[in-house]
C-alpha cells in the first residue's frame, strides 16, 4: 500500500483498464477519419468518371450544343445514351451538368452542379 491508500495491484488494474479504453477510443477515431477520407476519394473518382463521360458526350454532340448559352444535361441522360454505365450509383443519376462554351479558349467548360 502506498501513501494514498491504493495497493500496487489496484493501480495496475486501473492503468490497464484506462489503456484498454484509450486504445478503443483511438481506434474508433482513426477508423472514422479513414472512412471520411475513403468517401472523399470515392466522390472524387465518381466526379472524374462523370467528367470524362461528359467530355465524350461533348465530342460527339458538339454541333448540337449551343455555344451562346448554357447547356444542361443530367446523369440519367448520359446513362440512357450509353456514355455512362451506372452501377447503382446515385451520384450519376442525380447529377446535373452545366456545359458552357468559352469563346476565348474555344472549348467547352464542364461544371457538375449537384
Amino acid at each position: 500500500m502506498n501513501n494514498k491508500g491504493y495497493a500496487i495491484k489496484e493501480l495496475i488494474i486501473l492503468f490497464a483498464g484506462l489503456a484498454v479504453v484509450f486504445g478503443i477510443v483511438i481506434t474508433k477515431v482513426v477508423l472514422a477519419y479513414d472512412n471520411i477520407d475513403n468517401k472523399e476519394i470515392a466522390m472524387a473518382r465518381e466526379k472524374d468518371t462523370l467528367t470524362k463521360a461528359v467530355e465524350v458526350y461533348i465530342k460527339k454532340n458538339e454541333k448540337n450544343l449551343s455555344k451562346d448559352k448554357e447547356n444542361f444535361i443530367y446523369g440519367e441522360d448520359l446513362e440512357k445514351d450509353g456514355y455512362l454505365v451506372n452501377l447503382e450509383n446515385d451520384l450519376y443519376d442525380k447529377a446535373k451538368i452545366k456545359i458552357t462554351y468559352n469563346k476565348d479558349l474555344k472549348k467547352f467548360n464542364i461544371d457538375i452542379v449537384e
